[in-house]
């Protein structure tokens, strides 16, 4: 696979940044964007703080909400991937791409617990289940995210691979007090700014979100991304999953 990559690559005419990205979204598991200076990231962060806490639109717990369907009610969140970016995965893949499901949640302070061992909403570390060859990218809807006030949180795949093939990591809840501090000392934080951009490999990837401190909350919108026929980039929302369902299961009562 990766010499297929390499071929395509080559034969792409892309510029040599785009294949350095593409290199690196293949070798780390990960790439970052600042925001382009475009005014779609806050026209749909205004609409996200209409929708975030109306009943009739979102579902959660006091700790997380989802927006249920966003881009059914806010139409702009496609506008959120520039075309620059979609060429990339495009380059990763070696073929086209589709947009499985799109996420947008708000994530607030829970006090008194340990964002490492007790789990609230997907905080502690762990792999997704879910094909290897999936991405997420990661588009902040708040400004001057850093770790303090939430920023998710994730090893790069070298960094991985390591630490899952230590003796002390047995479970994303059985780690040795060693294997955690190395862990701490590797770990990467998406910190940024409204519109800023991170693609992550979940699945291969560990990661997890970060907790805010009192008085903050963290905003994102997420696309899930998997390969495919479809080159047509205006195509690639076509068969976006309705997740009413799966999220009125999630925050059952």
């Amino acid at each position: 696979l990766e010499a297929i990559r390499k071929d395509y690559i080559d034969l792409l005419e892309i510029t040599r940044d785009k294949a350095a990205a593409i290199r690196q979204l293949t070798t780390l598991g990960y790439l970052s964007q600042t925001a382009k200076e475009t005014n779609t990231p806050q026209m749909v962060a205004e609409r996200f703080n209409i929708l975030i806490d109306d009943d009739k639109f979102s579902i959660g717990s006091g700790s997380v909400t989802h927006i249920v369907n966003p881009i059914q009610h806010i139409p702009a969140i496609k506008k959120l991937l520039p075309e620059s970016l979609l060429e990339t995965i495009s380059g990763y893949y070696g073929t086209g791409l589709r947009v499985e499901t799109v996420r947008a949640w708000r994530i607030r302070h829970v006090p008194n617990i340990d964002p490492n061992q007790d789990e609230v909403f997907s905080n502690t570390l762990h792999n997704d289940n879910y094909p290897a060859w999936g991405l997420r990218i990661f588009i902040v809807l708040s400004d001057s995210v850093t770790r303090e006030t939430g920023a998710f949180r994730f090893l790069d795949l070298p960094s991985t691979q390591k630490m899952v093939r230590r003796l002390g990591f047995f479970h994303r809840y059985i780690i040795s007090r060693r294997v955690r501090q190395d862990i701490a000392h590797a770990l990467r934080f998406f910190e940024g700014s409204l519109g800023d951009i991170l693609i992550c490999n979940t699945q291969k990837c560990l990661h997890g979100a970060g907790v805010p401190d009192k008085g903050f909350y963290r905003d994102v919108i997420q696309f899930e991304i998997y390969p495919s026929r479809t080159t047509d980039f205006s195509k690639i929302f076509d068969s976006v999953r309705d997740d009413s369902q799966e999220l009125s299961v999630i925050f059952a009562t």
